[in-house]
């Protein structure tokens, strides 16, 4: 979760409109991550991954579903 934060905090820029910043970083993690799964990607997106979340916490988000 520590990690996940610290990815978040990274992505603020503008100090007027933080939101905006946040909202923008998480879509695009989600669209990353939805790629990965539709084509299997794991491999190919390590490499350009930065820090978020871990694969354990992964498997636990998605068992929750």
């Amino acid at each position: 979760m520590e990690r996940y934060c610290g990815y978040l905090q990274s992505g603020l820029k503008s100090p007027s409109q933080p939101w905006a910043n946040l909202n923008n970083r998480i879509l695009h993690k989600a669209y990353l991550e939805q790629i990965d799964i539709y084509y299997d990607l794991e491999d190919e997106l390590k490499a350009t991954s930065k820090p978020g979340l871990s694969t354990e916490d992964k498997h636990i988000i998605t068992g929750c579903e």
